[in-house]
């Protein structure tokens, strides 16, 4: 695993489209650390970083986990790519939890809106707007010799500089990284009300996976409530075997759908969970002194923890019927090959599902433990 001194995070469609001129941002900032500082930079920008054949999944998630500064190329594209959302808003608890303002650089490369007035109805557009941006919309245009161009990667290089030793001398202090958080000094700093925005935010997009996940689980238990005298007259029936294994066919083709569509959205369901999740947690440890702090962020608090509470009670809903179904089905597979494929990726998207039980649960007991009365 690689170490990082920054992360550039960008669309990679955007770059094409501007022929490389995103990471060519990455390439300048290189050059001009390496001039000032005689030092390289570890820059992960995906391009160079990713290995041939390598689990890129992994490898960004890396990057990210180890970086220090992270600069965003901001885009309605980029608040639009749910890859770069995941990499934002980690960044975004990684600089409140070592309580630095200038670990988040934003580029703004084209227009966002609601970005530069802070209005956006996007709460993580809100949120990365309160950080000191660049706006770099002309400067796109700008030839890279360009002395405008030029003072921009300057500027960008020391404030990398001056991030990466605020970092060095908390982490060398022992400054835990997961641990209390110093107050913010800087008045555009996000705050606990905006987490606690971005985090609503976040808790509301689950239910509407939960209910697509619900049509899909309707129509499986459709499906197999009305074959279930076909699969009886398989088992018992005196048919000859070309007969079963049409029968089996045409049971598997009803399935294939709906099954690739749970899977699809139980996988979505849990990556905006575990999203939620890290935040969530950072939230919680923070709580109780920014509510004796602020009386609005109590009534912050208890909005997202009756939204996280209906979430739980409904993802407990899904896990039983996921119980259910993935039961059901566990015998219906010995039946023909035919079906076992189709089966097999229903019951792993049943599977995720199930799994999410214990994160429900521990939400429950943070909100608990917190000690907040919301009655």
């Amino acid at each position: 695993m690689g170490i990082y001194d920054a992360f550039l995070s960008y669309v990679h469609q955007n770059d094409a489209a501007e022929k490389a001129r995103i990471l060519a941002i990455g390439d300048d900032i290189r050059k001009e650390y390496k001039l000032v500082t005689n030092q390289e930079l570890n820059l992960f920008s995906d391009r160079d970083s990713l290995k041939l054949g390598g689990e890129w999944a992994v490898e960004i998630e890396n990057g990210l986990k180890s970086a220090v500064v992270f600069i965003p190329i901001l885009s309605e594209g980029y608040f639009a790519s749910q890859y770069c959302r995941h990499e934002l808003e980690t960044f975004v608890q990684n600089a409140i939890n070592l309580g630095i303002n200038n670990l988040i650089i934003p580029i703004l490369y084209t227009d966002v809106d609601g970005f530069l007035e802070g209005t956006s109805a996007d709460q993580l557009v809100v949120l990365a707007s309160k950080y000191q941006g660049i706006d770099w919309r002309e400067l796109r245009f700008e030839d890279r010799t360009s002395s405008a161009y030029r003072k921009e990667i300057a500027k960008i290089v020391q404030r990398i500089i001056k991030a990466l030793k605020e970092a060095k001398v908390l982490i060398q202090s022992g400054h835990p990284k997961n641990g209390p958080v110093p107050q913010a000094s800087a008045d555009d700093e996000p705050g606990m009300l905006d987490l606690l925005a971005l985090h609503e935010q976040r808790i509301h997009e689950a239910p509407i996976t939960l209910n697509l996940i619900t049509e899909q689980q309707k129509i499986i238990t459709e499906i197999q409530k009305e074959t279930t005298e076909e699969v009886k007259i398989i088992n018992t029936q005196p048919m000859s075997s070309s007969a079963k294994l049409l029968s089996a066919r045409r049971l598997a083709g009803r399935l294939a759908e709906p099954a690739e569509k749970i899977l699809e959205l139980a996988n979505q369901l849990s990556q905006q969970l575990h999203d939620a999740d890290g935040g969530y947690r950072i939230i919680l440890t923070r709580l109780p002194e920014e509510v004796l702090k602020n009386p609005e962020g109590k009534a912050a608090f208890c909005k997202l923890a009756a939204s996280v509470r209906q979430l739980v009670e409904a993802g407990h809903d899904q896990v039983e019927k996921a119980e259910i179904l993935f039961n059901v089905y566990e015998g219906t597979a010995k039946i023909s090959r035919e079906l076992r494929p189709v089966i097999r990726r229903l019951q792993q998207g049943l599977t995720t599902m199930i799994d999410l039980k214990s994160l429900y649960d521990d939400w429950l007991v943070l909100i608990e433990a917190s000690g907040i009365d919301c009655e």
